[in-house]
């Protein structure tokens, strides 16, 4: 189990944040409305920069460092660039 846990906590902190939030859901939605809840989920999931790190750490072949953090923020661009 301790596996598991330094796993979890070397992994992405959005995506289990989540999935915690659609397992503790779930149970009394319907399953249009589970649905609905999973693609919002993915969107927001997608939108972190741990996506492009996931896969650049595949491709390269290392550990991931996965950070949390937006991929854009308000007020910024692709490059970073404030732009207020």
């Amino acid at each position: 189990m301790d596996d598991l846990g330094a796993r979890l906590v070397a992994g992405p902190p959005v995506a289990p944040a989540q999935n915690k939030a659609l397992l503790n859901e779930g149970a009394d939605r319907t399953m249009r409305d589970a649905l609905a809840n999973e693609a919002r989920t993915q969107a927001v999931n997608f939108a972190t920069a741990d996506v492009a790190e996931a896969h650049s750490a595949f491709s390269e072949k290392r550990v991931p460092g996965f950070t949390g953090r937006w991929a854009v923020t308000h007020g910024q661009d692709e490059n970073g660039d404030s732009h207020a």
